[in-house]
């Protein structure tokens, strides 16, 4: 049996799986949702075979805000996730990270995968900012420091694996796609098996 870990946090974005995501015209209650989906996630759990959860401290004032997720390696290496600016706006910079990943909801369906999938921290689910990145995303240029609350202290590094059970919270919301329904919780397997650098020029 593995050890799965419970991380509390908070965070909202988007990552694109090559199919088209609509929104829903109903208003999205997090709080609500979690409620829904949290037994859900956790007899999957169960019938994943995964144990000895554990959970970390509440970053949010969502009730019931939660990440599980399994940690199978951390990668190697000293990359240093970091915030910068871009025509004036403050985002990640913009480094081209590469994974191998499979996207599954909790039936079982597969409906994403790719084997060389790139992508940036401004084009990602905060669930996968959360799993990827680091505590906190250090300034460059001056910027103020950024309390990511991400599952390891300095992001996952090359070669790094972990495989994250998100609440719909953390990934696409009440947003459907032709591949998933409004308001899925999905379960993550990703590898990072390189990261590029972005270079000024």
């Amino acid at each position: 049996m593995k050890k799965l870990n419970v991380l509390l946090a908070a965070l909202v974005g988007i990552i694109s799986f090559g199919a088209c995501i609509k929104g829903d015209d109903n208003t999205y209650d997090a709080a609500t949702q979690l409620g829904i989906e949290k037994p859900l996630i956790e007899d999957y759990i169960a019938q994943q075979g995964l144990t000895g959860i554990a959970q970390a401290h509440k970053l949010s004032d969502v009730a019931g805000d939660v990440i599980y997720y399994v940690l199978d390696n951390p990668g190697t290496g000293n990359f240093e996730y970091k915030l910068d600016t871009l025509n004036n706006t403050v985002g990640f910079r913009a480094d081209t990270l590469i994974a191998k990943y499979t996207g599954k909801l909790l039936n079982g369906t597969t409906f994403g995968q790719e084997e060389n999938y790139k992508f940036n921290f401004n084009s990602t689910i905060y669930g996968w900012a959360i799993a990827l990145g680091p505590k906190t995303i250090h300034q460059s240029g001056g910027l103020t420091d950024y309390p990511l609350n991400g599952i390891t202290e300095n992001g996952l590094q090359k070669g790094g694996k972990i495989r994250i059970i998100l609440p719909s919270y953390y990934a696409y919301g009440n947003q459907s796609s032709s591949v998933f329904p409004a308001n899925s919780p999905m379960d993550f397997t990703i590898e990072l098996t390189d990261i590029k650098p972005y270079i000024k020029k």
